[in-house]
């Protein structure tokens, strides 16, 4: 039976989903997961989310595999609050109770920003786990301490991390978060030693991701034509995995090409992180990236628009990073505006309630050069040295990989 002159691969995968379903509950998991994975490369969400649904009710899920299919399917595109909500239903809670659910559960919280609740949950899930689930959550242990502030915290979880969890699966993307965990001339041998391991292991996506944060660590040293080269390197290997992985470099790309002055170029990065971001943080940061963009164009009226149009969903995200990073830049938009001087120094004010997390000496030095510009102390020309880039790197790995789903191995 020739089954190939009939139907297309991705229809010859269905049809084995369908016979599977009946013959072998194992191999209907193994099958779901490729039908996952080929919707990637459907062209567009809608199309992938049509094809997927040929499978499963990817929202409504009717049995526990369909809940294990349609969990897989929300991780894999990055719509973790999909998959949080999904979990939390009642009517799923006699299968969400196993491990592996309680597992994507805690992951999930960490990446919606629930980061009290992910580290309290975290805690008491720690007896049941094995060495690679630890290894795993550590990840986003880390990351969650990043964002409540604890940087002390976080760098002594990586520091223990490196000695326990040097043979683990997850071991390289630990590795990986010393990106924004140290100084760049420091961060970037953790990170030149992940590649290293991610090439021996053949991980695509890590390799992808991990000349990414080394970009973003380029950029970050002001090394922009270096950066942008990498940058377009890491881009070229996370175009296979879909859109929702190219936020985080299309923003990074924005700032590479608006340092170079290419602005025109810049601003078409910053719209397409928008565009491809699935969570409001990297929105947000796109949104601040272009304000400051239209601010170095002396378009002060849009740049003004842009910020004001965003402050309820700063003031309300649950990340006090994007305060730090939108008054930061909003006291110095306005600073340069035609505003008024009380204007400009109520942005100030609220400038210095919300000091950088790395280098809050920086913020303070900032805003004293400011209120000798409102005061004509000091002539200070308006340059992008004064802004307070909003960066974004890869924190996350895929975690299907650490829990032994190797069908959609990223």
């Amino acid at each position: 039976m020739k089954l190939g002159v009939k139907y297309s691969k991705s229809e010859l995968v269905l049809l084995l989903y369908r016979l599977s379903l009946k013959v072998d509950i194992n191999k209907s998991r193994e099958f779901a997961k490729k039908v996952i994975k080929i919707s990637f490369a459907m062209g567009t969400p809608e199309e992938g989310f049509n094809y997927v649904s040929q499978i499963i009710n990817a929202e409504h899920p009717k049995n526990k595999e369909e809940l294990y299919a349609c969990i897989i399917y929300n991780i894999a595109l990055k719509q973790y609050d999909k998959a949080l909500c999904i979990l939390n239903q009642t009517q799923y809670k006699e299968w969400s109770d196993e491990k592996f659910f309680k597992i994507i559960r805690l992951i999930c919280l960490e990446r919606c920003s629930f980061l009290t609740q992910f580290l309290s949950d975290l805690n008491n899930l720690r007896s049941e786990l094995n060495r690679e689930e630890k290894s795993l959550l550590s990840i986003f242990e880390i990351t969650a301490n990043v964002h409540l502030n604890y940087l002390k915290v976080a760098a002594k979880i990586f520091q223990n991390c490196l000695n326990h969890y040097k043979e683990t699966d997850a071991f390289p993307y630990i590795l990986r978060l010393a990106t924004n965990l140290f100084e760049p001339t420091e961060s970037i041998n953790f990170v030149e030693q992940a590649y290293s391991i991610f090439s021996e292991r053949d991980d695509a996506f890590g390799m992808g991701t991990t000349i990414a944060n080394k970009g973003l660590l380029e950029l970050e040293m002001k090394n922009y034509n270096s950066a942008l080269r990498l940058l377009k390197e890491g881009k070229d290997i996370l175009r296979l995995y879909g859109t929702q992985h190219l936020n985080i470099i299309e923003n990074n790309l924005g700032l590479s090409e608006l340092f170079l002055d290419n602005k025109k170029d810049a601003l078409k990065h910053f719209q397409k992180s928008i565009e491809f971001s699935t969570t409001p943080m990297p929105i947000l940061y796109g949104k601040i990236n272009i304000a400051i963009l239209e601010t170095l164009c002396q378009n002060f009226s849009k740049a003004i628009d842009v910020m004001e149009s965003i402050y309820e969903d700063v003031i309300t995200h649950k990340v006090d990073r994007v305060r730090q990073r939108y008054f930061s830049n909003f006291a110095v938009i306005i600073t340069f505006s035609n505003k008024s001087n009380e204007e400009k120094e109520n942005a100030i004010t609220q400038m210095r309630k919300y000091l950088d997390r790395r280098y809050p000496h920086r913020t303070v030095d900032i805003a004293n050069k400011l209120e000798k510009i409102i005061k004509r102390e000091n002539s200070c020309k308006l340059s992008a040295d004064f802004f307070f880039p909003c960066y974004l790197e890869y924190w996350y790995s895929n975690p299907l990989n650490s829990l032994k789903l190797k069908g959609l191995s990223y």
